[in-house]
């Protein structure tokens, strides 16, 4: 995609390392927030709409600048989202083995992100891309909302546990 924006291959190549080292620095700053604060939710709510305003850019903005800043945006939100969702999933995960499960099975979704990009950025949509940066601008508003909507199930589970209305849960265990 860098490449479309004019530039060389070489160019491209180069200006393509930089979004990656940026979304590793703050990819492990968020984890290590998350694991301090023990806060998981909030961070990946927080740090979606970095994504969607980098796809909306990229989908709406001819500025060839813009439209690399939204990579950094985009980086940035994918990759913390996506590691923060995994160890979002397997803390919430009852038991070692269910915590496994989950954990390959939210590899294998994460996944197909990889399999449908196959599909979405085809090049006769090139250099737009209108088709790709649509549907991952729909699909990053669609996270949001599972991320907002998986927020409010803990708080809401969190309150009647501890109101001790799932005492019965754990009751057998003692």
């Amino acid at each position: 995609m860098l490449r479309e924006f004019g530039w060389t291959s070489t160019e491209a190549q180069l200006k393509s390392a930089p979004p990656y080292l940026v979304a590793c620095c703050v990819t492990i700053g968020l984890g290590y927030l998350s694991d301090r604060t023990n806060k998981r939710g909030i961070l990946m709510i927080g740090v979606l709409p970095c994504s969607i305003i980098g796809y909306f850019i990229l989908r709406f903005s001819a500025n060839e600048n813009a439209k690399y800043a939204a990579v950094f945006l985009n980086a940035i939100a994918c990759f913390g989202a996506s590691s923060g969702f995994l160890s979002w999933g397997i803390h919430n995960a009852g038991s070692p083995a269910v915590a496994a499960v989950a954990g390959g099975y939210m590899v294998i979704v994460g996944s197909m992100g990889g399999v449908l990009s196959t599909w979405t950025y085809l090049s006769l949509d090139s250099p737009l891309f209108h088709t790709g940066h649509t549907i991952n601008l729909a699909l990053q508003c669609f996270c949001f909302c599972l991320a907002c909507s998986g927020l409010a199930y803990c708080i809401y589970e969190n309150k009647l546990r501890a109101a001790g209305k799932r005492d019965e849960r754990i009751a057998f265990l003692t």
